[in-house]
């Protein structure tokens, strides 16, 4: 049988090692959007689903400004969570913490909570950025995000890329290059994930002794 990874974010940092607690990690990352996406690697169960829970909230006051849960698929991969334009925008300069953490997951008892975080904080762009922004192609425009350290949105930008132009061979390249910088070059070829986040209304359809820890 093939193992898959674990609970992985596309982040800067390493990979959550099995049956390990993350409790703080100083992870910092920039985004220049007002309302920025997170890419996770989650890994799916066939036989039985569990909830994963991901909420964001301001560094500094802890107070939590959105929160969702998403249903494991039934097939392993890359997850998108982006954040909703419900919510306010990320203030310029301030520290935001995110958390992705597993509320539940069958065959463990409820001690066993792996949970990965990390921090964005939304910068400004300087004239001669937007300036190259403006005029450049969507892959150039993801390495120029790389190359000034604007680490989510190279990321999104080249996560787009790579689900609208599976088979070309410069996003390819460029998509491994980038997650080989961050030593996350087992999420190279995993594939994409759609359709993974839900509303909390949907949580109904989840049965009962699959969401609650025992």
């Amino acid at each position: 049988m093939k193992n898959h990874p674990s609970l992985t974010a596309l982040a800067f940092f390493q990979k959550l090692s099995p049956n390990h607690y993350v409790s703080n990690l100083d992870v910092w990352g920039y985004t220049i959007q007002d309302y920025p996406s997170f890419w996770f690697y989650i890994p799916g169960n066939t036989q039985s689903k569990y909830l994963v829970e991901f909420s964001l909230e301001e560094q500094d006051t802890r107070k939590i400004v959105y929160k969702t849960e998403i249903v494991t698929p039934n097939q392993s991969g890359i997850v998108e969570i982006a954040l909703p334009e419900t919510i306010s925008p990320l203030e310029v300069s301030k520290p935001y913490r995110w958390v992705l953490s597993t509320t539940c997951e069958p065959g463990r008892s409820s001690d066993y909570r792996p949970t990965i975080q990390g921090v964005v904080i939304r910068i400004r762009l300087d004239q001669k950025l937007i300036e190259e922004l403006s005029t450049a192609t969507p892959l150039q425009q993801a390495t120029l995000y790389a190359t000034n350290g604007i680490w989510y949105d190279a990321l999104t930008a080249l996560a787009q890329l790579r689900q609208k132009f599976p088979q070309d061979n410069q996003i390819i390249s460029n998509w491994r290059s980038l997650l080989q910088s961050v030593d996350l070059a087992e999420m190279v070829d995993q594939p994409f994930v759609k359709g993974a986040a839900v509303t909390t209304s949907a949580l109904r359809n989840v049965p009962d002794s699959q969401n609650r820890c025992r």
